[in-house]
């Protein structure tokens, strides 16, 4: 358990880490929906930068919600490197 939480901390370090790179600010995270499936709370987070979503994703908890977020954003984040350098 201790290694699955260290790895959601991690993309949610990278993200600010790369934000803060690019864009000099901080990422924020908010949540979007909450609602049931099959008996289970399924929540929806966005990551944010400058008010802007740039990811958005679903977990059966705040927590996991946010690092699906902040992994979305980071390939996202990457999406853009590529287009900016022409790779």
């Amino acid at each position: 358990m201790m290694d699955l939480i260290a790895e959601f901390k991690s993309y949610k370090n990278m993200v600010q880490h790369e934000v803060s790179k690019r864009f000099h600010t901080e990422p924020t995270y908010q949540m979007v929906e909450r609602r049931e499936r099959d008996g289970s709370n399924i929540l929806t987070a966005a990551c944010l930068v400058n008010n802007v979503v740039i990811a958005q994703a679903e977990g059966v908890s705040k927590q996991m919600a946010e690092v699906a977020a902040a992994k979305l954003a980071l390939e996202t984040i990457g999406s853009w490197s590529s287009l900016v350098s022409g790779s």
